[in-house]
């Protein structure tokens, strides 16, 4: 097998995962934050790329907090479209294969809902959709078929490897007085659904079926659990305590945010992950593996 050399930037909980797998594959890996390399900056893209000439490229980088993109668009659109772009067009220039993360958001979740296969029309409804679907139409117009891949994944949850077991994309785990007990917030409408999806899962399935330089001809797929989609709400309800309610649509002082009610995936090319029972069995199995929690929300996706 050729060397592999992978760049991932926006050390995300995904992305964590994804760098960890190939580090054990025996890959050469970068995983860089947002923090310290800003996909909106062409010149760093550049020196990164020529310090570590990498044949792989992941895109987790975004700006994911729904609040935020409604309230300044133009920050959305920096970094999930034009940011997108310019890892694409590095990547054309210098003949490197790109996997782009975006979101089940770049459906409507209405008028029939899902989940959504990949063939089917994207009609996001809010400024973070539509930003990310705008990335993504970056990508296809910059990268011709076969060195690129579109990777769309929803709810995500799980452990993340640098910060614990601790986090949720729907809901926060914090201390209890009585210990660690771990409890949750969960969005106020129960009629919100969606796929959840092990981040550990997802991560696995991508790393699986990317190879660098097969030529390959699927140009998006879907990761998550080929299963119908489910309440989120309900989702943990079984396994932890709901200890506050808050309507994530709401923003004082600014306008609502848009949320697909029946949203979620469907993989139809062979990269599902396991259903939600199983999942939520090795959820339980991580959280066991730690005998405390943090004291702060964390993994908040930016």
């Amino acid at each position: 097998m050729n060397e592999i050399r992978v760049m991932v930037y926006g050390a995300s909980v995904l992305g964590n995962v994804i760098a960890s797998l190939y580090v054990g594959l025996g890959a050469h890996v970068k995983n860089f934050s947002k923090y310290t390399h800003d996909i909106t900056d062409s010149h760093r893209i550049d020196t990164d790329i020529a310090l570590f000439r990498p044949n792989l490229i992941f895109n987790c980088a975004e700006k994911a907090d729904l609040h935020g993109c409604e309230r300044r668009p133009e920050g959305a659109l920096a970094v999930n479209a034009v940011g997108a772009a310019k890892i694409a067009l590095a990547c054309r220039v210098n003949d490197i294969e790109l996997v782009h993360i975006s979101t089940d958001m770049v459906f409507s979740g209405f008028g029939g809902g899902g989940p959504y296969k990949e063939l089917d029309k994207p009609y996001p409804v809010q400024t973070y959709g539509l930003s990310k679907l705008l990335g993504e139409n970056a990508v296809k117009r910059f990268l011709p078929v076969g060195r690129f891949t579109i990777v769309r994944v929803g709810w995500l949850y799980g452990a993340d490897i640098q910060s614990g077991p601790a986090w949720d994309a729907a809901g926060t785990f914090v201390k209890t007085e009585g210990g660690t007990k771990l409890t949750r917030r969960a969005w106020i409408d129960p009629g919100l659904r969606g796929t959840p999806t092990h981040v550990g899962e997802a991560a696995f399935q991508i790393v699986k079926n990317v190879h660098p330089n097969d030529g390959h001809a699927i140009s998006v797929v879907h990761v998550g659990p080929d299963e119908p989609s489910i309440s989120w709400y309900h989702f943990l309800e079984d396994d932890f305590p709901l200890i506050e309610q808050t309507d994530l649509r709401k923003m004082p002082g600014g306008r609502d945010v848009t949320m697909p009610r029946d949203g979620g995936l469907r993989p139809t090319e062979g990269w599902a992950t396991e259903g939600y029972a199983d999942s939520l069995a090795r959820y339980r199995r991580e959280l066991k593996e730690h005998d405390s929690s943090p004291d702060e929300k964390v993994g908040e996706r930016a």
